[in-house]
């Protein structure tokens, strides 16, 4: 689930699990849903473009952190250190997105 740090900002956690042996799944926690993004699947662009949309509203209102981990007894290390490098960029997007918004607001 997301947590509210400050007023206006959310962190928002981010799971990497496998649910069986060809499932890899990064889990999106929001505040009020969760956004499972199969990374299996041919699909997992598609569940991606929800989370954009999401994070993007959420910029909107106020700041947001992706809090990276990878689930305690996940051991695919190539899956880890990409997704934990993902995050990082989009972490960095997210601030450079939220500066375009409030520089054309002002």
């Amino acid at each position: 689930m997301s947590e509210k740090i400050y007023m206006n900002q959310n962190i928002v956690n981010v799971e990497l699990l496998a649910l069986n042996e060809d499932k890899d799944i990064l889990r999106f926690k929001f505040e009020d849903e969760q956004i499972d993004v199969n990374l299996n699947s041919s699909l997992c662009q598609n569940d991606l473009k929800a989370v954009f949309v999401r994070l993007i509203q959420m910029l909107l209102e106020g700041d947001v952190y992706l809090q990276f981990s990878p689930e305690d007894d996940y051991n695919r290390r190539m899956y880890i250190e990409v997704c934990e490098e993902y995050i990082k960029d989009l972490n960095r997007e997210l601030v450079s997105t939220k500066e375009k918004i409030v520089n054309e607001l002002l």
